[in-house]
């Protein structure tokens, strides 16, 4: 690859997330205080989501069971502050490591059976830690664990969602770094042809070890910062709602490309947040959302290759001139 073509590599998303932050720092300096923690909560859920895709989008690995790693992250992390008495940062390393090892172990594990099995013993997994949240006493019994999950100077709302965007930020850095490198070449010919891959002497469990680990860290990631933003971890961050709404994320939003998951994130956060106080229905239009998006963009919104934004340029400007023909 040629210098040129790596500036234009990184120039771009580069550009593109400059524009995302700059989005959210001018709607936090519009909105009320009050809508800085629905902000933070966006890009928890982004980075969950871009997270998810590292294992699903570029390694193929369908994995009905990351919100073990988020929930791990949030519970980890308050136990050691709540009942540990430990300091913030000592607390937040000390989490990641235990839920990297964590991802190790069940990584291992995981890849002793076959691609069909895998992500059913992964959902069995996300299960099994379910459970023990709701029923270990250690771990709340049910009630979740809460405490002083901030320094002083995160407590106010807007000072926290500055926090979470500059952890955001880097983690999405470090994220694209690593997608768009040899190692995520090979998670991409494994994807599409495992077998050819091996021939050529590619180490695939290895591979698809790494990817679980560096999806799992940085899902961790997203579960300590919802545990600050909520104060406390609950058994909802383990449910398996949160491991099927990663996977919705990044379908919707296009799991090919870098930038899909967060656009899936932020439409589905919408729906979480606005439409369930609205009304009862809300899962129903989330269910109809994803029907007419694997229907009519297989590939999630922003699509795989410039023939797929062309079929959603062309499904929109139909669905707009119906519309009109009906008013007429």
């Amino acid at each position: 690859m040629t210098e040129q073509n790596k500036k234009n590599m990184y120039l771009r998303p580069l550009l593109t997330g400059a524009v995302i932050c700059g989005t959210f720092l001018i709607l936090s300096a519009i909105l009320p205080a009050t809508a800085s923690n629905i902000m933070s909560n966006f890009l928890i859920q982004m980075l969950f989501a871009t997270a998810v895709n590292v294992m699903f989008g570029y390694g193929g690995l369908v994995a009905f069971g990351q919100a073990i790693f988020f929930g791990a992250g949030a519970y980890v992390y308050t136990m050691l502050i709540a009942e540990g008495k430990m300091a913030i940062l000592p607390a937040w390393i000390l989490a990641l490591v235990i839920c990297t090892v964590l991802a190790l172990l069940i990584g291992m594990l995981v890849l002793r059976v076959s691609a069909l099995t895998f992500g059913l013993l992964f959902l069995g997994l996300n299960i099994l830690f379910y459970d023990l949240a709701v029923k270990v006493p250690a771990l709340g019994s049910g009630s979740g664990i809460a405490g002083p999950l901030r320094p002083a100077f995160l407590n106010d709302t807007k000072a926290f969602f500055y926090f979470v965007l500059i952890v955001v930020a880097i983690c999405y850095a470090v994220m694209y770094v690593i997608m768009h490198s040899s190692f995520a070449n090979m998670a991409r010919g494994i994807r599409e042809n495992e077998e050819r891959m091996m021939f050529i002497g590619v180490n695939i469990k290895n591979v698809k070890l790494s990817l679980i680990i560096i999806s799992s860290f940085f899902a961790s990631v997203a579960g300590i910062l919802y545990a600050m933003l909520n104060l406390g971890a609950y058994t909802t961050y383990l449910a398996m709602d949160v491991s099927t709404q990663g996977l919705i994320m990044c379908l919707i939003g296009g799991m090919y490309n870098f930038w899909g998951p967060s656009i899936g994130a932020v439409l589905l956060t919408v729906i979480n947040v606005a439409l369930s106080g609205a009304t009862i229905y809300y899962k129903g239009i989330l269910g109809i959302i994803l029907i007419v998006t694997i229907l009519f963009f297989p590939s999630g919104i922003l699509g795989q290759n410039p023939g797929d934004r062309i079929r959603a340029k062309k499904f929109l400007k139909n669905t707009a001139g119906l519309e009109r023909g009906k008013k007429q």
